[in-house]
Parts: C-alpha cells; structure tokens; sequence
C-alpha cells in the first residue's frame, strides 16, 4: 500500500451507550474513523482537527442491528486551520456552523452528513467536494440535485451501496450480518473508502467493493 496523509476535521463526541441498561462510554464520529484507519492501516498518518465537541446519548439494539440517538454535537466550536493532506474527510457537514473552510483545502475531499439538520444542497461551497457520503436515513433531496453541485455521491445501505456520477449509476452488493451491533458502521466504511482510495490512487469505483469486503470479514469475525 501507498503510504498517505489524511486530514480529518468536524465533530469529536462523548458518546453515553445504552445496550438495554448497561452503559458504555466512548470516543465518537471522527473518532470512530482516526481507530479505524489506524486499525487497518497504521502506516498511513491520521492528522485530527475537531471543529466542534459535543456528546451523544445512543441506544443500541443489537438483537435487531438498529440504533438510534440523540446528541449535541456543537457544544465547543473552534474555526479551522487547513492541513496539508493528500485526503481531507470532513464530518458531518450538515450539522457544522460553517463550511465555508472547504474552498481552502487542497487535496482529494470527501464529506459525509449525520441524522440531524437538512443538508443544505444550494450551498456553494459543495462543489470542493470530490466525494459525499450518504445513508438512506439521510436523504431528503433528490440525489440528482445534489448531483449539479458534487461530482460522486457515495449512498450505502445494510447489504451494499450505489455510487451516482453524473452520466453513470454503479451498484455494489454485500451480504446482511444479522444480530450485530450498527454503531459505527458509517464511519468505519468511510474509513475504510480512505485507505482503500491511497491504495488506488483516489479511484472511488475502484475502493467501494473493498471496503465493503472489509467490513463484512470484520463482522463475520464477531
């Protein structure tokens, strides 16, 4: 593997985690992605810059692989500083004050947006974006529209994922794992599309299979 950097910016949580009434506590959003990276690729160097702190209160049912939370994600907020990087991944742009910062990154950037307020798709400054991450639970636009603004647009769900061009619509199928615990699985397939796009060369169609390979070993090892 190629070695990178990779800058990633947004919001850093406190997550309380409930599994019927046992808590758990840990370190949440791009801190599920820094552990992931340096999980799979330790050679690669993770440089972290929160933009906003917050805390997440998540309940997870692992019985049914759902979960659901409610969380404050701007409790502090500081500007950013740009980074020199050959990937910048920035989280969750639909829940940070300003992302006006994107205009001054240089490097491959991708974005991905969380469950909270609309994603803004007028927004100017979504044309520095080279790659979006979606879910399903966060559409609420047509993905077309979205599509005049960001040239790749990455939508994954439980048993695999469309990447939408702007001429061409690819699929990418994975096997359903059932009774396993969801939290995190976003960011870790995000994480996983980061070290896989170093690998080859920023080819997005190329990285999106593996990743999904990726995670399915890691859950079948569970």
């Amino acid at each position: 593997m190629k070695s990178g950097n990779i800058a990633l910016y947004g919001h850093l949580s406190y997550d309380n985690i409930f599994s019927k009434f046992n808590l758990t506590t840990s370190v949440g959003c791009m801190g599920n992605v820094w552990l992931s990276i340096k999980n799979k690729a330790p050679e690669i160097n993770v440089k972290v810059q929160p933009l906003a702190i917050g805390e997440s209160l998540i309940l997870v049912d692992k019985e049914q692989s759902k979960r659901t939370s409610v969380s404050s994600l701007n409790l502090y907020t500081q500007p950013c500083k740009p980074q020199a990087a050959d990937i910048h991944h920035v989280m969750y742009i639909n829940e940070l004050n300003d992302i006006s910062f994107l205009k001054d990154l240089e490097g491959f950037i991708t974005a991905d947006v969380c469950n909270g307020a609309p994603l803004d798709i007028t927004s100017q400054y979504l044309q520095y974006i080279d790659l979006l991450f979606l879910s399903d639970e966060d559409i609420n636009f047509d993905i077309k529209d979205i599509l005049l603004h960001v040239p790749q647009v990455l939508l994954h769900r439980p048993g695999g994922s469309k990447l939408y061009t702007q001429d061409k619509t690819y699929e990418f199928t994975t096997q359903i794992i059932n009774g396993v615990n969801v939290l995190g699985l976003g960011d870790k397939f995000a994480a996983y599309i980061l070290v896989n796009l170093i690998k080859n060369n920023f080819n997005v169609y190329k990285s999106i299979q593996p990743s999904h390979d990726d995670i399915l070993n890691e859950l079948q090892k569970i």
